[in-house]
């Protein structure tokens, strides 16, 4: 800092100094011209008044100085005007006066009094604009804070800020977010008529800890404003946006929305999260029950508005209009589950998240009825009701697995106990839609990482489940997944499991495959289990592979044709559509 010790700034010094650190810069250097002005004659300062002048004047100008280099630098030019030519200093007041440089201006006139002439005049007319304009933004600031503007104007606000996530950017995300954040603070702080402490503004009054099992989402317990705000989200969130009655709707170049559809519900996944984190830990432990209901709920209603009327979309399919839409609106749930529950929620509130997640699982598992068709006694009619609770359990599952995993073995009380949330996941093994049973088999093997001891009492359960319902070709997928996500995770653990299930589950591999021909019906469900648990039983090591080798070779040459004459015969049967949906 010794190179600010000079009558002119010195500009080769100022560029080399870092950044965080220019700022100190020029204060030591008005400092010392504040102390060398006043000692100073005229004519020493008659050669380099003018470059002197276009330096302070050029400090004018950039924002981000502080409040006591300003006063500084305004001390500064008066205090060259006084002792030097005031020539130039009706320009630096029209130069103050238009970048609204008020601290630098008060000083000049504090310190040159009548030398600054009738320019006072123009000043003056300045200063009522900008008080006219201060008194503008300082209404604008409390307008957040205005009950009739929240009541009035707030379904308005979410709409502009949900247009505004359309084609938007990381920050612009963000700063939306951060908007819905405090009109929810907002809306809550007025329900309860008090804004003096966080406490009651993020616990209404009306909030109440339990509801009754049957209650449905919509019988919530906080205000209207509150619900109003809720329902712009999830409209947005379904619709990708404002509108969307134009579902495959182009744009002026013929491309389709699907790209600001994506963005807008990643902004309002993002508000989702901004809101649960301003409103605070308590206020979500308080209404867990809303806060699951509300966005299993979205999920449901995502396959109903949106969804695909023959399949629910899963991660290996192509990414048609309507299935890549409600895959990102399960990331987005996964999303705000995670950065919620997962972040913000202590381990027995988890706990807590996690038995009423069991209980939504179980209400979606019982909402709907697998009917038999007349005409096709072995066949089941899907509705769309199912696809919808199809859509809210997979959700459901990989959260209920995830808080398994960042919980521990804290949570085996959840799934030992008569009354936990291991029998609707079972229950899920058995759903007529695959994307649930292989989230169900994700979720159990989340369990039985988190409790080891889980591993082999459920392993026998698959397999009494198997042997018992041969004839259903959704136990058949359903159990053999599970079976697989389980004996993949024993090689992870201290525990692992006895020899003797590894050669149960061989053994069923291998009727499985031998029996699959006596069935047409369920040859290829039965083809697949098979081969999906000799392959769990391989990933296990050599250990346990290394004793069914011989079997494993047989099953493999009576799996592929003995001769070029078989495989001409094999090849002529069926067409290309059948050769795709086998492989």
């Amino acid at each position: 800092m010794e190179q600010a010790q000079s009558l002119l700034l010195n500009e080769l010094a100022f560029v080399r100094c870092p950044d965080p650190q220019k700022n100190i810069f020029i204060y030591e250097w008005l400092k010392y011209l504040d102390r060398i002005l006043t000692l100073t004659k005229k004519s020493d300062l008659k050669n380099s008044q003018q470059k002197l002048v276009e330096q302070l004047n050029a400090r004018i100008v950039p924002n981000g100085c502080s409040h006591p280099t300003r006063l500084l630098l305004g001390r500064c030019i008066a205090k060259l005007f006084s002792v030097a030519d005031a020539s130039h200093l009706f320009e630096t007041i029209n130069l103050c006066n238009d970048v609204t440089a008020l601290s630098v201006l008060g000083e000049m006139f504090e310190y040159l009094g009548r030398m600054v002439g009738r320019s006072y005049e123009e000043t003056f007319q300045s200063l009522a604009k900008w008080l006219k304009s201060a008194e503008c933004f300082a209404c604008l600031v409390e307008i957040p804070d205005s009950p009739l503007f929240i009541q009035h104007d707030l379904e308005s606000i979410c709409t502009l800020c949900i247009k505004s996530l359309h084609v938007s950017n990381a920050d612009l995300r963000l700063s939306i977010a951060n908007i819905f954040a405090n009109l929810a603070f907002c809306v809550l702080k007025f329900n309860d008529g008090s804004g003096s402490s966080r406490q009651r503004a993020v616990t209404p009054t009306s909030t109440k800890t339990q509801q009754p099992q049957n209650s449905s989402p919509s019988k919530s317990s906080t205000s209207a404003p509150f619900d109003v705000l809720l329902r712009c989200l999830s409209n947005g969130m379904l619709r990708g946006g404002v509108g969307g009655f134009l579902k495959n709707a182009k744009t002026a170049t013929g491309i389709r929305a699907t790209i600001g559809q994506r963005e807008t519900r990643i902004g309002i996944s993002q508000a989702y999260v901004a809101i649960a984190r301003k409103l605070g830990t308590r206020w979500l432990k308080r209404n867990i029950q809303l806060w699951c209901e509300h966005l299993l709920g979205l999920a449901c209603k995502s396959s109903l508005s949106i969804g695909s009327t023959t399949s629910l979309p899963s991660s290996s399919q192509s990414f048609s209009s309507a299935n890549d839409q409600l895959l990102t609106i399960r990331r987005c749930l996964h999303y705000i589950f995670r950065s919620t529950i997962g972040t913000l929620l202590s381990e027995p509130d988890q706990i807590t998240a996690c038995k009423r997640l069991g209980i939504v699982l179980a209400e979606y598992n019982n909402c709907f009825d697998c009917a038999m068709d007349s005409s096709k006694e072995e066949e089941r009619v899907l509705t769309s009701e199912v696809y919808a609770s199809a859509n809210a359990s997979v959700v459901c599952l990989i959260e209920i697995g995830c808080i398994a995993l960042q919980v521990d073995t804290a949570i085996s009380t959840v799934f030992i106990e008569a009354s936990g949330v291991l029998e609707p996941i079972f229950a899920c093994l058995l759903h007529p839609i695959q994307s649930v049973r292989i989230a169900a088999s994700f979720c159990l093997k989340c369990i039985v990482t988190s409790i080891p001891s889980l591993t082999t009492p459920l392993v026998d359960r698959c397999l009494s489940r198997l042997e018992y319902m041969k004839k259903s070709p959704e136990a058949i997928n359903g159990f053999s997944l599970c079976l697989a996500a389980l004996l993949s995770q024993c090689r992870h653990s201290q525990l692992g499991i006895p020899f003797a299930k590894c050669r149960q589950v061989f053994n069923l591999a291998e009727e499985l495959i031998k029996s699959a021909t006596q069935t047409p019906r369920l040859m290829l469900r039965k083809v697949q289990a098979g081969w999906i648990l000799i392959s769990a039983i391989l990933s296990l090591g050599p250990t346990f592979a290394r004793p069914i080798l011989p079997k494993l070779f047989t099953l493999w040459r009576i799996s592929f044709p003995r001769s070029a004459e078989e495989t001409k015969t094999e090849r002529g049967c069926g067409d290309a559509g059948s050769w795709e949906a086998t492989l």
